[in-house]
């Protein structure tokens, strides 16, 4: 019967995790031309989320940029259950809440300056149209930083194992 209790609670889960991938699929590639694929989610209701076979691929070049083995998310099921219904769906403070580590197993990153240049170019104009977006929104630039850059807060603790990064500049590379 516990079982029977908990159904509610994954089905839940799953919806929401296929509307934050699907979110970002479409961001990926309206914004940076690139594909988001995954092979798996397995999701363990109470204390874990596992994410298998990632890959990230150029759209327009059709080169692997990322590929992942796995990404493990641990998370207290309580933090999450206690999330305000009143919380904006922009606002992601409730996660510092919930998730205790994000372990990444097995990195491949292949970056080449030469064809992932358009990829590049689109990320560079994202952040600069972020730092404007944000400057607008402070009415004293008094409170601006010098360089200031887009606030990022890591809400846990991150586990990056075995990473390779393979970067050239060169199109015979």
């Amino acid at each position: 019967t516990a079982l029977l209790l908990l159904r509610p609670i994954y089905n839940a889960l799953n919806s929401t995790l296929n509307q934050i991938i699907e979110k970002y699929t479409y961001i990926l590639e309206e914004k940076f031309n690139l594909e988001l694929k995954i092979g798996s989610i397995s999701p363990n209701i109470l204390t874990r989320l596992k994410i298998s076979d990632i890959q990230i691929v150029d759209s327009v070049t059709k080169e692997k940029i990322l590929s992942v083995d796995s990404v493990v998310v641990k998370y207290k099921l309580k933090g999450l259950l206690s999330k305000s219904k009143t919380t904006e769906e922009k606002d992601f403070s409730f996660i510092q809440e919930f998730l205790t580590s994000i372990t990444v197993n097995n990195t491949e990153v292949n970056w080449d300056f030469v064809d992932n240049s358009s990829v590049l170019d689109k990320i560079v104009a994202f952040v600069q149209e972020q730092k404007e977006a944000k400057s607008v929104d402070i009415k004293d630039s008094s409170e601006l930083e010098k360089d200031s850059d887009i606030d990022f807060v890591i809400p846990c603790k991150i586990v990056l194992k075995n990473t390779v990064f393979h970067v050239s500049q060169n199109e015979n590379v």
